[in-house]
C-alpha cells in the first residue's frame, strides 16, 4: 500500500468516526440523578410520563418542542420522561414510578434520546429508571 493510499484511507476512517460521533451527539440521552418525581401523567392511549424536579442533562433536542408538561410551558418536556405503559413491561414499570411518585423517593432515570408523542407534546424515552 503506497504512502498516499493509506494517508487517504486513514483520513476516510477519521471521518466517519466523525460522523458517527456527531449522529450520537444529536440523539444524546437525557438523565437525572438524585432527583424526586413532581408529577406522573398516564394518557387515554397508554402513554405514561412523568415529570422531575430538574431538567434533565444533556436531554433530547426533540423534547424542547411543545406545549409543556402540564401546560407548565415550552421547555418543561426537558424535565420529563415517557413511556409505554401498556405493555407488560410498561406496566411493571409504572408501579415502580407510581410507587417512587407517592413515596417521594429519590429516583435516577435515564432518557434514549429519542422521543415520543404525548398529549404534553414531544418527551424523551424512558431507558432505565432506579429509586435511591
Amino acid at each position: 500500500m503506497t504512502h498516499n493510499r493509506f494517508v487517504s484511507l486513514l483520513s476516510g476512517c477519521a471521518l466517519a468516526v466523525a460522523a458517527l460521533f456527531a449522529a450520537q451527539d444529536s440523539r444524546a440521552a437525557g438523565w437525572a440523578d438524585n432527583v424526586t418525581i413532581l408529577e406522573l401523567t398516564v394518557d387515554a392511549n397508554g402513554t405514561a410520563y412523568f415529570k422531575t424536579s430538574v431538567t434533565l442533562e444533556t436531554a433530547a433536542a426533540c423534547a424542547a418542542s411543545g406545549g409543556g408538561v402540564m401546560g407548565q410551558g415550552a421547555g418543561t418536556n426537558r424535565m420529563s420522561l415517557a413511556f409505554n405503559s401498556s405493555t407488560p413491561e410498561g406496566k411493571n414499570l409504572l408501579s415502580l414510578v407510581t410507587s417512587a411518585y407517592l413515596s417521594g423517593k429519590v429516583i435516577k432515570a435515564i432518557g434514549t434520546g429519542a422521543c415520543m408523542s404525548t398529549t404534553a407534546g414531544s418527551i424523551e424515552v424512558l431507558n432505565s429508571f432506579r429509586v435511591r
